[in-house]
C-alpha cells in the first residue's frame, strides 16, 4: 500500500510529467533493494501509434544461469484514472517480490524486473523491449501482471502453447492458484491484448495473470486506491 499510495496518487500517462514522477519512484525503490535499474529511452513505432518510452529494467543475476525469468507490469495509464488497480496491483507485487527474494540466497537463473511504458498506447513499450533490448534474448520464462477490473483473484489466464509442464509446475508451486481453461477461450474474443503477447515472440513460455472483478473500476476515475481489495493485490504477490 505505501507503493501504491504514490504510485496511483493521479493518471500518469506516457510522456506526461506524472509519468515521470512514477518512473523516478519506481527507480529509486529498486534502487533502495540494491538493484541497478535502466531506463530504456526510445522512440517506438507500431501501424498508426508512435511515442517516445522509458522503460525501467533491472536483473537479480542468478548462480548458474540458462535462460533469464521476467517479470513484468506496466506503469503507464489512461487519461482518466490513476491506476491503482491498472497496473498499480503489479507493481508494488513486484517490489515487494523483489524485496522478499534479496532475503533469500540467489535463484538459478537471472530474473529480469520490467516496468513497461506505453502499454496502454498498444503495447509500444513491451514491443520497444523485445525489439531494441538486448536483454531480450535472454528471456526463457515470462510472468506478465495486468487488470480489468479493481478485485477478484489473480487468474492465471493466458499460458504458452504446449504448456503441460508449466501448467504442471504451475499447479505445484501455487496453493492458491485459480486457473481455467475457458479463460483463454473468453480472452481471445475480446479486443483486448496484454504486453503478453508481445513478450511470446521471445520468450518459450510463460504465465500471464489478471484479475477481472468490479470491471466497472476499469479504465476509470475509480481505478483509485479507494477502489481496490488488498487481497487481490496479496494473490498477484502469491503468484
Amino acid at each position: 500500500m505505501k507503493h501504491l499510495r504514490v504510485i496511483a496518487s493521479e493518471p500518469h500517462v506516457t510522456g506526461t510529467p506524472a509519468a515521470a514522477r512514477v518512473r523516478d519512484y519506481l527507480c529509486n525503490q529498486l534502487y533502495a533493494l540494491g538493484l541497478e535499474p535502466v531506463v530504456q529511452k526510445t522512440t517506438i513505432t507500431s501501424f498508426t501509434q508512435a511515442a517516445v518510452v522509458e522503460n525501467i529494467t533491472a536483473t537479480i543475476k542468478g548462480t548458474a544461469n540458462t535462460k533469464a525469468v521476467l517479470m513484468a507490469g506496466h506503469y503507464d495509464t489512461v487519461f482518466l484514472a490513476p491506476g491503482a488497480n491498472d497496473d498499480g496491483y503489479s507493481l508494488a507485487a513486484i517490489l515487494e517480490t523483489v524485496r522478499a527474494l534479496k532475503a533469500h540466497p540467489p535463484l538459478k537463473n537471472d530474473l529480469i524486473i520490467l516496468f513497461t511504458d506505453g502499454e496502454e498506447m498498444g503495447m509500444l513499450g513491451a514491443k520497444a523491449f523485445v525489439r531494441q533490448s538486448p536483454m531480450a534474448d535472454e528471456v526463457g520464462f515470462a510472468m506478465n501482471f495486468e487488470a480489468r477490473g479493481s478485485s477478484g483473484p489473480s487468474m492465471m489466464f493466458e499460458t504458452n502453447d504446449q504448456n503441460g509442464w508449466v501448467v504442471r509446475e504451475f499447479d505445484r508451486a501455487i496453493p492458491t492458484k485459480f486457473t481455467t481453461s475457458l479463460t483463454y477461450a473468453l480472452y481471445k474474443r475480446l479486443p483486448l491484448n496484454t504486453d503478453f503477447s508481445v513478450f511470446k515472440e521471445k520468450a518459450s513460455s510463460g504465465l500471464n495473470f489478471a484479475h477481472g472483478n468490479s470491471v466497472i473500476d476499469y479504465h476509470s476515475v475509480r481505478d483509485d486506491v479507494a477502489h481496490m481489495d488488498l487481497r487481490t493485490m496479496q494473490h498477484h504477490g502469491e503468484n
